[in-house]
Parts: structure tokens; sequence; C-alpha cells
């Protein structure tokens, strides 16, 4: 055993706390809960902002005491340890489990409840230090509520933001009416509380919260007994009183896809004895539970992974360090002489399955004694070390070392007393590396970032015959444009866009909106991207555009006469480059051991937890590239229209060409598919809806609208990984380069999970960015040439028919389509665009000249923002002779009025 660490105790003035302490970090501030030696459920609020000095930690002022309640003045007690597990998501929420005595008083047991709060009181004001909501009892999947013993405890672990394990210790009746010990756990999910199902108690009225069906598991003392080796004539009679829970990731080693799965860890004292219950041994067990896709451990079998003598006089209480191993702590050695005044840690590998891999003692004088400790980690991101800028492993730019110390905050004592301990350092490797993406056939892929279906609205009968002074004259070019806007990549849980590797096998996750609510990524990526107990490893940066995208109309002219003859009728795809940096993480021990290096190769540095990154993608700059229009034809404004004819009743609009590209699957193109994606300019700016930009032009002038200064994000796009790769796209790994945990070879690092949408989001929220029509450095303003400055002679020389040709005015609609998002109200998947672009982009390829194809190496996971154009109104001078029209849209939802 290794020699105790020194640490002076610091005395915190709790009071007597004899069941031991719940600890957890809820935002920036430290909760140890306990009950008091009445069973009264004490709270203590520590700020991390006043930092970690023994000063300020013993300095009873910086801490805010108070017994806990609930509204309508319910103050909840145990006789028994309790527990706080934090609900991850958008509106993060800490849970208090706890065991409540006498909550059924016609059979004298006790009964489970909890409570949760989603904000803290700010120091100074004359409320509560916590606002804790109304409870609920906890229930069997049933739906019965639990009834325990009074001093039974209760443990709980986060699966994330959708759910919770919970664990406790029960008995029941065997044969003859004997009791014998049960180790239960169930799932919880938030989405299953029942407020309004009550349940009446000794205690009031409460909400009922049961176990997700089929979830639950429940194993015997005398079947975790059987896990030992067989001892003649013993088996497993008991449990204690309290059972250890934990979550170790793991990635899948039957095959390459990467999946990310659950293992459950608990920790009990298990009891053996012979037939009359003598000859009693006792045990401290670490046991694996495989769980499934919803987080149950129902249909899972236990695994021993650690059995040895009892060591400790408390139970051991168990939690993942910064780097991923599980740690379980202890009061009072016995195993050792003169150790009865010091805390023992047994350390567990979770670099593969579970494994016992050391021990050590801390000195501490208030530790002998059967009260259960406690612990918390922290990473200190107030002093960080940064490395000078050197060459990174693959020559394509510079990477820096950012260094955090880390620490181990102990509670323990009857009375709560505390240690500091220095944990170690976790150093951030920035751009340690960066792979790109490769088509399998053409080299290197592109990532669309824009599309923009053909040059605006320009009637072709206005150009033809035009006498023009340029051979370059563009009618009116779109400007589409953001600002740099730095994105910042922090708060986040120790393995949080992280990759776990175990066998040599990697998997990796592409930024963080991908563990989302756990969505399609599943509950393992959602619970363990909230599974540590750290924050802010690192600050990323990635910048949206910086340069301004633009699709110029430009008439086509003949060389010599400089003679209209057309329009150049090409639409814009804008593409990038595509690649990920690697930001690799290293974990050492307070004695500078290596615990686990993504810069190693883990074959030889037998890493004791999963190796992890953070990968950043981004895209270089955006090249324009010309398709042909599908949805459109340029020059001819009819099929601009939503729903237009032609004379003889033929029709040509947007509905009709796209009804017939989707085989008559899409009939109303822009109703269902077109307008619910649009892009809300008005409320963008705060203002009344309005999904669109209006354009008019006339004889006598044009309007038109710009759009700049965006008050809510715009999602521009998207980067689907998993799907490239399994369509057989491919990473670059240069020779010799150990990108992550050593692993170099092509096609071996893949990022993104199978059967979810995994995605590196560009978001724009910034009064730079804005959409605009304009000539390009150029004056007048936008549009065809002018017909109304000519005598009819000089028109009739033009286009004997000029009077129904040539177009007097129109008026037409631009809509942006950003990006889809799961769940937004188009309906469409991520990537819709450029998926549409990739199926229907070259339909019109050769009818140009010259023809226009796709990039062949476009990335089909990428996703994009669109912009198209409806037109609304068209009139010709004949019209305006007789107060006609040749198109006007009817508009029978009034969206354009």
């Amino acid at each position: 055993m290794a020699t105790p660490a020194q640490n002076p105790e610091i005395q915190l003035g709790f009071g007597a706390r004899p069941q031991g302490n719940a600890v957890a970090l809820f935002g920036a501030d430290i909760f140890v809960v306990g009950a008091d030696e009445h069973s009264d459920i004490q709270q203590s609020l520590y700020s991390t902002d006043l930092g970690f000095a023994s000063t300020t930690l013993g300095n009873k002022s910086s801490w805010s005491n108070s017994r806990l309640t609930l509204p309508n003045g319910f103050a909840p007690q145990t006789k028994g340890g309790c527990a706080l597990a934090i609900q991850s998501g958008e509106v993060p929420a800490l849970y208090l489990f706890w065991n409540q005595p006498d909550l059924w008083k016609e059979s004298n047991n006790a009964g489970v409840m909890v409570s949760s709060l989603t904000s803290v009181t700010p120091p100074g004001s004359s409320s509560a230090p916590t606002d804790w909501l109304a409870g609920f009892v906890l229930c069997d999947e049933n739906n019965l509520p639990f009834a325990l013993q009074d001093g039974a405890s209760i443990s709980a672990v986060s699966l994330g933001s959708q759910a919770f394990l919970v664990g406790m210790v029960q008995p029941f009746p065997i044969e003859n009416g004997k009791l014998m010990d049960f180790a239960m756990v169930g799932v919880y999910y938030v989405a299953d509380q029942q407020p309004t199902k009550t349940i009446t108690s000794s205690a009031g009225v409460f909400g009922s919260w049961p176990a997700r069906n089929g979830s639950s598991t429940a194993r015997s003392a005398a079947e975790i007994g059987a896990l030992l080796p067989a001892a003649a004539g013993r088996s497993g009679i008991s449990l204690g009183n309290r059972i250890g829970l934990a979550i170790v990731p793991q990635v899948s080693d039957a095959d390459s896809s990467n999946n990310l799965a659950l293992d459950m860890v608990t920790v009990l004292t298990l009891t053996m004895a012979d037939a009359n219950g003598s000859n009693k041994a006792s045990f401290q067990v670490a046991l694996t539970w495989p769980l499934d896709d919803n987080g149950s451990p129902a249909a899972g079998q236990p695994a021993l992974a650690w059995s040895s003598p009892v060591a400790t006089k408390s139970p051991l209480t168990v939690l993942p360090d910064p780097a991923g191993r599980i740690i379980a702590c202890g009061s009072s050695v016995t195993s050792e002489k003169n150790l009865s005044k010091a805390l023992l840690f047994e350390t567990f590998s979770t670099y593969g399955p579970l494994a016992y891999a050391s021990q050590y003692t801390v000195t501490a004088s208030s530790a002998d004694t059967s009260t259960p400790a406690s612990m918390l980690f922290i990473v200190d991101t107030t002093n960080p070390a940064q490395s000078t800028p050197e060459p990174n492993a693959d020559g394509t730019g510079n990477m820096t070392t950012t260094s955090y110390q880390l620490l181990q905050l102990l509670f323990y004592g009857g009375t709560t007393v505390a240690q500091v301990q220095p944990y170690g350092t976790a150093e951030v490797i920035s751009n340690y590396a960066n792979i790109s993406l490769y088509s399998p056939t053409v080299g290197p892929a592109v990532v669309v970032t824009g599309i923009i279906e053909g040059p605006i609205p320009l009637p072709v009968s206005n150009i033809i015959g035009w006498q023009f002074e340029s051979t370059t004259n563009d009618l009116g070019s779109v400007i589409y444009g953001t600002s740099q806007e730095k994105k910042e990549q922090g708060e986040q849980s120790w393995n949080l866009g992280g990759t776990l590797t175990t066998n040599g096998k990697i998997g990796a996750e592409v930024g963080d909106e991908s563990f989302g609510e756990g969505g399609g990524a599943g509950m393992a990526w959602d619970a363990s991207a909230s599974g540590g107990y750290v924050k802010t490893w690192s600050t990323s940066t990635s910048s949206t555009l910086t340069q301004p995208l633009q699709q110029p109309a430009t008439a086509s002219v003949d060389k010599g006469s400089m003679i209209g003859n057309g329009i150049v009728p090409y639409g814009t795809v804008f593409a990038a480059s595509g690649s990920v940096s690697i930001t690799n993480l290293r974990f050492l021990d307070a004695n500078k051991n290596v615990i686990s290096d993504g810069t190693q190769n883990a074959t030889i540095s037998a890493p004791q937890a999963p190796i992890f990154a953070v990968t950043n993608p981004s895209t270089g700059q955006s090249n324009g590239y010309d398709y042909v229009p599908f949805m459109v034809t340029p020059g001819d404004l009819m099929t601009y229209t939503i729903d237009g004819t032609r004379s003889d009743s033929t029709p040509c609009g947007i509905n009709a060409t796209m009804a017939a590209l989707t085989k008559g699957t899409i009939t109303d193109y822009f109703d269902s598919v077109i307008w619910p994606a649009a892009f809300d300019f008005g409320a963008a700016a705060g203002e009344q809806s309005q999904k669109y930009l209006n354009f008019s032009w006339t004889l006598g002038g044009v309007t038109g609208s710009a759009f700049t200064g965006l008050q809510t994000s715009m999602h521009n796009g998207s980067w689907n990984v998993g799907g490239s790769v399994a369509l057989g796209f491919y990473w670059d790994a240069k020779a010799g380069v150990p990108l992550i945990g050593g692993v170099s070879s092509s096609g071996s690092v893949m990022l993104g999970v199978k059967g979810g949408y995994s995605s590196t989001t560009i978001d724009t929220k910034t009064a730079q960015w804005g959409v605009s029509l304009q000539p390009f450095s150029a004056t007048p303003p936008w549009g065809p040439p002018n017909w109304g400055n000519l005598p009819d002679s000089a028109k009739l020389a033009i286009d004997p028919a000029w009077a129904s040709s040539v177009i007097a005015s129109y008026r037409f609609a631009l809509l942006l389509l950003p990006d889809p998002q799961p769940g937004d109200a188009s309906g469409l998947s991520p990537g819709y665009w450029v998926q549409e672009l990739i199926t229907y982009g070259n339909s019109n390829a050769t009818t140009a000249n010259p023809s226009a194809f796709l990039p062949n190496n476009i990335d089909p996971g990428s996703g994009s923002w669109k912009i198209v154009y409806v037109v609304l109104e068209i009139r010709t001078y004949e019209d305006m002779n007789n107060n006609t029209y040749t198109y006007r849209y009817t508009d029978p939802n009034g969206r354009f009025t």
C-alpha cells in the first residue's frame, strides 16, 4: 500500500452528519448535502469563484448553510445516505434522492423521494439559497411506492439529459419468510414524472415517478455471492445498506462501427456466511453490468470485476475521475495497522473492461469512523499554463499545450471535514493534427456552404437585341455575407466531443450538437457527455465566412457588336475544403505518471482510461461553382412562378417542374417544402414576421429589400461526417502521424455514430450579416434593360412583337432557406438542400454552353443554406395598356400582400 499523502484537514463547521454527504458541482456552486443527528437534511453551498485555498474553504462565512425545504414548508429527512445527480441539457437540473423515514405510517416503512432545482439564488439575497421544487415519490415499474427500512441509503447517477439510474438495497422475503437483501437498480426517465398522479403519504401529497417499464434489475446477496470464488459451505447473506453507482463508456469492439455503449459499475459490501448464518466474512465487490440503448441493466448479466476482504470501516463510494477512471473511497483502513485515521482509495482502469489498477491512502485524522466519505473532482481553470506554439504533428499548423491543475476535494468524518488534494494535470494539445475528407475516386472532398438556384429573375425578352455598352453586364448580384464570428467550445464535460477507445477501437464525435437531448446519437453519447464533473477543458474558436458570397446575373452579348443575345444561365454552388482539427488530451496523475495520452500509441503507452480528443471541424474559403438550375430556367420569368401556365395552359412554374423531377411525389413544392423552410427576416430583425425579401422593377424605377442586423441565430450549415464516411469517403492520414491514440492509417479514424445525425453547425448571429441585391461595382440599380426610353420605332426594329413580349414591370420575392435542423418547422432532414442538389443538379447540365456539371467531389454529408426566387407578378407593355397581367399570383394564404 502506498505511503499516505499528507494534507491538513479543513474544519467546515457543518455539525454532525453521521450518514455522510452527497456532493455535486452544479453551475458555479458546490453542494454538500446530508442529514444531521436529528435526521434533518442540511445543505451547504460554496461558490467555486472563491477558489480552493484551505483558508477560504475553512472560512465559515464562505459557506451558505440551511435546512433543506421544499414548497409548502415540507422539510425532508433521512436516516440514510442521500444522492445528488445532474440532469444535463439546455436547462440543467440538480436532483436530490433520499429515503424519507416513516413515509408510510401504516407499515412504519420509509419511502424514496426526489426533488430538483434549476437555479441558485445569488449571494446576498434575502431568499433561501436554493429553490427546490415540489417532490415526487419514487415508484417501481408498476407505479407502486418503495417501502424501505429507515436506514437505507439511495444512490443515483445521471444518464445525460434524459434519465437517471437509481439504486438501493431492499430486503425481500424468500423461503419461510426469511429476508434476503437485493441490490435494485431502475431507470427513471424525466419524461415519466407524473405530477398529477399523486400519492398521499404521512408527509403530504406528492406526484409519482415510476421506473421505465422493463428497465429494473434486482440481484440477491446469494446471486452476487455466487460470482465470487467458491467458498465451501458459504453463500451471500447480506449487502449492507448502500450501493455505489457509476457509469463507464465503452466503444464497441465487436465491429468497426464505433458505436458507444455504457457499462454500469456497482460497488457493494457483501457478507458471506454458512447455512446457519455463522462463519461470516465480508467483501467489498465491484460488478459491471452492460446497459442497453435505453440505459437499462435489466437484460444484462453482471460480471465480477473485483473483490477484496472489507478493508474500511465505511462502505465505499465511487466516482469517475477527470480522466475517466473509476475511483472508490472508504474511511478508516482496517486491513493494516496504524491506518485507522486514513482514507483508502481503490483505482480502476477503464481502458477496456473495468480492471483493478492500484491502491493508495491519504492521512485523515477524522476518518476513523463508519461515516462514508464523498469526493469531487475540480479542474482549476483560473491559472492555466500555456506552452509556446510549435509545429503540429502533421505539419499543417502550430499546436499549443494548455495545462490545467486537477484537484480532488474530499468530504468525510462524522462532523464533515474536508481536504484538497492535488490530483494531477490535464493537458489540452490544441490543433495537434488536421485530417481532411477524401472522395473515394477524385481526391479531396469539398463541403457545400451555399446554393443559389439561378440568377435573379430577369426577362430574356428585354435583353435579346438590346445594344449594350460593354461585354460585362451584371444586371443584379445577390450578395450573401457574414463577418468573422468566434464560437466558443467551452463548458464541456470530460468527454464531451471526445473520443473513447478500447482495444484499439476509436469512436469519435464531431462537435457537441450531436449529443443534443440524446437524440439520434443515443443514450450512450448523451450520458457520456454529461458523466464527468469537470468543465471548460478548452476554449476553441471557429469562424464563419469572412468574405461575402456573390452570385451575378449577367447578360450574354455578342462580343463584336455587344448586342444582347441572352442570359448567362448558371446558378452557383459555393463549396470549400473541409478538415477536422484534432485537439488531444493528456492526463497525468499527481506524480506525473501518464493516465492517458491521445498523442501516444495505445499499444505502447498502456493507458488506464479512455483516450480523449476534441474534434473541431472547419471549412476553408468558399469558391463558387457554376451549375444549371433545375427548378427554374434563367431568362424565363414564368418558370420562376409558383403555379404559372403557358398560353396553351401547360403548367410551367416551380410546382410543376418539381413535380416532374420528383416523379409526382411532391406536387405542391412551394407550400410543402419552400415556405415552411424559409427564414423569417422580420422576426430575425425583431419585427413582424416576413419570410421573404420583396423586389419589384418597373419602367419608372426599382424597389427592393436588403437585410442586415441579425438578432437571432440563422443555421447556415452542417456537416454530417458519419454519413459521408458511410458512403465511402475516408480520412487522409499522414503516414506515421499518431492522430488519436497512435492510430494513423487511412480510414481508421471515423467520425460520427451509426444511426444518428452527427453534425458540426455554423450558427450566425451578428449585426454584420446580410442579404442584398445590387449590381457588383456598378450603377444604376439592378434590373433588365429598360425599354421605356426608346421610341416605338426602335422597339419595333429590335422586336416586332415587343408590345406583348418585352416586360414593363415585374415583382419577385427572394427566400433564404437555412440548412434544416432536426425538429424545425420545415420537417426536412439536415443537409436536404445538398442532397436535392446532388440528385437533380446535373439535370440540365448540357443545356448551357458551355455545359456545367456539379463538382464530382461534393461531400454528401454537408449541409448548407439555399436561396430561391419566386416571381409574383409579370406585366408586358400590352398588359400596362390593357390593365392586365401576364401572371399574377393569387396568394390564397395572404403571404405576399
